[in-house]
């Protein structure tokens, strides 16, 4: 049986519809500044403030993908091992 945050894993890496609509929209909201590269639409962000978010969780947005871009092409580069912690949450490779 998963927990709480692993099923949300699991339904954002499926595409599901997340059920708590709060974090639906911080899933959607992240989604958009991802594939806008940080230039969502005022429609975007007012949806983002209307669920009850304040502007500042999305500079942690913008950290967060920051933080992971970072990540990401160092581990890339020096071909790092997954933490044994984690493996459980590896994705699959692509066929």
């Amino acid at each position: 049986m998963l927990n709480g945050s692993a099923n949300v894993l699991v339904m954002l890496r499926a595409g599901a519809q997340i059920e708590d609509p709060k974090l639906a929209a911080l899933a959607k909201f992240t989604k958009v500044m991802l594939q806008t590269h940080g230039k969502p639409t005022q429609q975007d962000f007012k949806f983002f403030l209307a669920v009850g978010y304040v502007g500042r969780r999305s500079l942690e947005i913008i950290l967060a993908l920051a933080v992971e871009t970072l990540s990401n092409f160092a581990n890339h580069l020096f071909h790092t091992q997954l933490d044994h912690a984690f493996t459980a949450y590896r994705l699959k490779e692509a066929a």
